[in-house]
């Protein structure tokens, strides 16, 4: 009885692969398919359907940017199509490698005329490719590079995907299925959006950091004399708030997109020094915050002198400004943001320079600071002995 039931089992199952007409990529309400067949010289030959609403599409060996061998392909504003032999030591741009490795080939002659708003290409691969058992795909949403060139920079996706598949599986065959696009085909579930999330992540850290940082440093600094006590009201929401919660947020978001991407979020290979960076950032962010709690509960409205705990906070404080700055820009150039991001942040960055400059310079020789006058839980315009830093 169970031989019998497994027998059929494995004949439903060889009935649905031998079904299946193509591999099929979902972006968004956009669809790409890809054939394969052996070539006469035992390359793999891919024949890509490509929407004309994508800015590119690349399938790679491996399940993880690092180290996969891929094929970028776009269609220029003139229609003409390219495609480009790139790898990549992470998740960063992959760059062009061996252009020779690849060539572009004529379309297989096909009954199915290519649906309006597609392209299609076909490539021979190495034949390294036959053997993968798993392979990424990716594509952005958008204009096509502003170059032809196979060399040409372009964004980062907006979807992308790890799968396990035999690549040269009759199945995948344009040469046996190729007049019967409309079969559900090898459907590669899992297209996830990462890029999404990556965005989500860069706003709320960036916020967190470049915005509101400086802001609360200002506060502390410079108007603990004009707010009276709700100074640190203000400073406790703003540092601990804000940026203590949405850094945890901000950090739990990437991971969790990275780790389900299949690649490791600390891996050097994989993220740069960003990710490490981040990290040791998040840890020292959760100190400075355990500083300031300290600090509060141990202050002492008599006092005299400024504790070495008080200015272990200023300058931790500072230290991890700089230091997230640092990490942006290593963030920055990891997704490759666009030059009005890089403007942003520039303008953003100066106006915070001149503005602490020009309160510093205005306050020259002054305690504008106010430890002895001002603290969370009271205020006082009362003389005090002069303040030993």
């Amino acid at each position: 009885m169970h031989s019998k039931l497994a027998f059929f089992l494995a004949l439903a199952l060889a009935l649905a692969q031998v079904a299946l007409s193509q591999i099929v990529y979902p972006v968004g309400t956009s669809k790409v398919l890809v054939y394969a067949d052996k070539g006469s010289d035992g390359r793999p030959n891919l024949r890509l359907q490509v929407p004309s609403s994508l800015s590119w599409f690349g399938i790679g060996t491996g399940a993880q940017m690092s180290g996969s061998d891929m094929l970028i392909v776009w269609r220029n504003s003139d229609g003409s199509v390219t495609a480009s032999h790139r790898t990549s030591t992470g998740h960063n741009t992959p760059v062009e490698t061996n252009p020779s490795a690849i060539t572009v080939l004529t379309n297989q002659a096909s009954s199915s005329p290519t649906p309006t708003g597609s392209f299609v290409v076909t490539v021979a691969v190495p034949t390294t490719w036959a053997s993968s058992s798993s392979f990424i795909m990716a594509a952005l949403v958008g204009a096509p590079p502003a170059s032809k060139s196979t060399s040409a920079s372009f964004q980062q996706h907006s979807s992308q995907t790890a799968v396990f598949l035999q690549l040269l599986s009759s199945s995948n065959s344009f040469t046996l299925n190729g007049n019967n696009p409309n079969s559900t085909g090898t459907v590669v579930t899992g297209a996830g959006s990462s890029g999404t999330w990556i965005i989500v992540h860069a706003l709320i850290m960036g916020a967190a950091w470049v915005v509101v940082v400086p802001i609360g440093v200002f506060i502390a600094q410079f108007l603990k004399s004009s707010l009276g006590s709700s100074w640190f009201t203000l400073h406790q929401v703003l540092m601990g708030g804000v940026t203590g919660l949405g850094s945890l947020v901000g950090f739990g978001i990437i991971f969790y997109s990275v780790q389900e991407n299949g690649e490791s979020h600390f891996s050097i290979a994989s993220q740069g020094a960003h990710g490490i960076f981040g990290l040791v950032i998040l840890g020292l962010m959760l100190v400075q915050i355990g500083f300031g709690v300290y600090i509060d509960k141990t202050f002492d409205v008599n006092r005299t002198r400024v504790p070495v705990r008080d200015k272990l906070h200023w300058h931790l404080g500072r230290l991890l400004f700089v230091a997230a700055l640092v990490n942006v820009v290593l963030g920055c150039l990891l997704i490759q943001v666009s030059i009005v991001i890089w403007a942003l942040i520039a303008v953003w960055v100066v106006a915070v320079i001149l503005v602490f400059g020009y309160h510093m310079f205005k306050n020259r020789g002054k305690d504008y600071r106010h430890h002895d006058k001002v603290h969370s839980h009271e205020y006082s315009l009362e003389p005090v002995a002069p303040y030993q830093y």
